[in-house]
């Protein structure tokens, strides 16, 4: 296929998932003015039947009362909901396993830019850029390779076909997020392939109230700029939110420019209280320089460059019926382009290109029936439907000298059932299982336990749980030509077990809270090698534990520690380090309000204890970053930040330095 077809092809899905939301928003609107009398307003049926919609909002001690909203001058924060741990909203107190729900209002107070940032902030994540900003990122869950890290975009998969990465969160920022959750454990019971570490669920912002308004500018070293427009609320039965972004930085290395569009787009109708359909759309296209590793063959190139186009568009309905049922049908799509351009660095000299489209088409359709005694079972089906086009071409002395042509496709059906039961006060019990079916390779089982128990008079949680999961072989496993030597179609899924161990404890009316857990992976069929082949064998343990202070109203501070060992166990490498896991992460971040308008903070992260390919020992590295707000008035904010400001000269992955000492200051104007 010619570039040109690539671009028409990637062009007409992109305008087909722009009229698809726009279509959307075009029937809800109208329903409005069409209706003639108003449906007398029911109780709401969420209060007892919480649903498993994409905006978990605050609430009390139980998921089942009513919400309450969350302001930054409330002495003690209410407990949030979290949904992506069972798919349906739960209070931390009946949670089995693992989790983070980091919500907007962290985010800004924190001047947290990018989803890398916060997820760099979590325990048991250890984020890889490869390079500075805008680099394809990875991210190692409990010592688990990245392609057993699943992303979810308001609950549908985000991780590429071709390589079972989550490649798009490198680029993405966190403007128009209402919040992002993270489970870790084992969650292929819910969610299928690619969730053996960690799921993470990044929700898209549902506007709420008057309508608002802001434009932010930041300026900051080596030429960066960032420009952000943004706006969300609600107009009767109408909820919106939107955002546009800019950003471009020179970054510190030659050829190493980064340039960023994305925008962000959500609209939700509540036909009656019962009944709420809706449109999201979230997108971005960017260009980066790519001078490659500081050393070795190809280093510090000064002409190769990435571009990537990624946009997700669905399109929902969400009904709930007399506190009984809950639905939710989900339609949406993706349709990414990645390319890669090496041009001859010398006349007549080698030059690469490649191009690699994916187009991902999903149904979700998930059913919660709330029974008697305390007990939720849900029943779902995904569908999944992906394409892989690529295209990869050389040239040596100006001549052709190669092409290589991916063309396939794949189907996946998954079926999961869960039960969640209150068998007695405060004694929360969760089993699943989930069978799911792919075209290509064949079929997976995979199930989940696990049981909390609170005890009121201590503020003591008590947690555990033990699953499997799995992660399907992806296309250029399977079919990269030639066939038989960079690929094998007789793969096998990988499959991992995992359980974990831990408690959280409240202290004083929830000012202080300090948990800790013990994890244990096994993964058996780990795929490597060229040929690829099933033949590795994994373990991986270890300790996360996190502390969160607020000894005064409007002080916040987090501490976390992990300790992560990962070893291959196969019988000619036994007990060599995986890679890119360093042994021990110890991280904070601290902000106050004060005066009630100017808000300073502070962050760290020491890590040691790691190794690079070749199982070379890579330096420890400390890093800290300090920020402050002030709200000048009602309408205007200035803002300070200095990311490394110790001026660390380190690398996450050795060959590829990160930004020095780097200073930006912003202006946001509201309305």
């Amino acid at each position: 296929m010619s570039h040109y077809t690539h671009w028409t092809v990637l062009t007409r899905n992109r305008n087909l998932a722009l009229i698809l939301a726009i279509f959307s928003c075009s029937f809800i609107i109208p329903i409005e003015a069409a209706r003639k009398v108003e449906v007398p307003k029911q109780q709401s049926k969420k209060a007892t039947a919480p649903v498993a919609s994409s905006e978990p909002s605050p609430t009390t001690d139980s998921a089942q009362a009513p919400a309450k909203a969350e302001t930054k001058e409330s002495p003690v924060a209410p407990e949030i909901v979290v949904t992506v741990t069972t798919r349906t909203p739960k209070a931390p107190r009946q949670i089995v396993s693992s989790f983070n729900k980091i919500t907007d209002d962290e985010i800004n107070r924190s001047q947290l830019r990018t989803v890398q940032q916060v997820l760099s902030q979590q325990e048991g994540m250890m984020v890889t850029p490869n390079g500075q900003r805008g680099a394809t990122t990875a991210v190692f869950t409990r010592g688990l390779p990245p392609e057993q890290t699943l992303f979810l975009q308001d609950g549908l998969k985000v991780n590429t076909p071709f390589d079972n990465r989550a490649n798009s969160f490198g680029a993405a920022s966190t403007y128009n997020i209402e919040s992002i959750e993270i489970t870790r454990g084992p969650a292929s019971s819910l969610y299928g392939s690619e969730a053996g570490a960690a799921a993470v669920l990044i929700q898209t912002l549902k506007g709420a109230g008057t309508p608002t308004h802001k434009v932010m500018g930041e300026f900051g070293t080596d030429n960066s700029y960032l420009g952000v427009g943004q706006s969300s609320g609600q107009v009767g039965k109408f909820h919106y939110s939107a955002a546009i972004a800019h950003e471009e930085t020179d970054n510190e290395r030659l050829n190493n420019e980064y340039d960023n569009d994305s925008v962000s787009v959500r609209f939700d109708y509540d036909i009656t209280d019962a009944l709420v359909v809706g449109t999201i759309l979230n997108g971005y296209k960017y260009e980066f320089g790519t001078p490659g590793s500081t050393v070795g063959f190809g280093a510090n190139d000064p002409n190769d460059t990435t571009t990537e186009e990624n946009i997700f568009t669905q399109i929902y309905a969400d009904f709930t019926h007399e506190d009984i049922w809950h639905t939710k049908l989900i339609a949406g799509t993706n349709q990414r382009r990645f390319g890669f351009d090496s041009p001859a660095n010398t006349v007549g000299g080698f030059a690469f290109y490649n191009v690699n489209d994916n187009e991902r088409y999903q149904l979700e359709w998930q059913n919660d029936f709330y029974l008697p005694l305390n007990n939720v079972l849900t029943a779902g089906v995904s569908y999944d439907h992906t394409i892989v086009d690529q295209q990869s071409m050389t040239y040596f002395a100006n001549l052709a000298t190669g092409t290589t042509v991916i063309n396939q496709s794949t189907d996946a059906l998954g079926l999961y059932l869960q039960d969640q039961w209150e068998i007695v006060k405060n004694l929360n019990l969760v089993g699943g299982l989930r069978f799911d079916n792919y075209d290509d390779w064949g079929d997976a089982l995979t199930y989940r336990a696990g049981a909390a128990y609170y005890i009121e008079q201590t503020g003591t949680k008590i947690r555990g749980s033990y699953g499997t999961a799995f992660r399907a072989p992806n296309m250029q496993e399977l079919y990269f030509p030639p066939v038989g030597i960079f690929s094998n179609p007789n793969l096998k899924p990988e499959e991992t077990v995992g359980w974990e161990a831990g408690f959280d404890q409240e202290i004083g009316s929830n000012r202080y809270m300090i948990g800790a857990a013990f994890f244990q992976n096994y993964t058996d069929n780990a795929i490597s090698g060229f040929p690829p082949v099933n033949l590795q064998k994994t373990e991986t343990y270890g300790v996360e534990s996190y502390m969160r202070v607020s000894p005064i109203r409007n002080w916040n501070n987090k501490f976390f520690f992990t300790w992560t060992e990962a070893h291959q166990l196969s019988p000619l490498v036994n007990q060599s380090r995986l890679i890119r896991r360093p042994r021990y992460v110890y991280g904070m971040d601290s902000n106050v309000l004060l005066l009630k308008r100017w808000t300073v903070g502070a962050g760290a992260q020491w890590v040691s204890g790691r190794e690079d390919i070749g199982n070379v020992d890579a330096e420890d590295y400390f890093v800290g970053r300090v920020y402050s707000d002030v709200n000048v008035c009602e309408h205007l904010s200035v803002g300070l930040r200095c990311e490394n400001i110790t001026d660390e000269r380190y690398a996450i992955i050795t060959g590829f330095p990160e930004v020095r000492r780097s200073l930006f200051g912003s202006v946001t104007v509201k309305f």
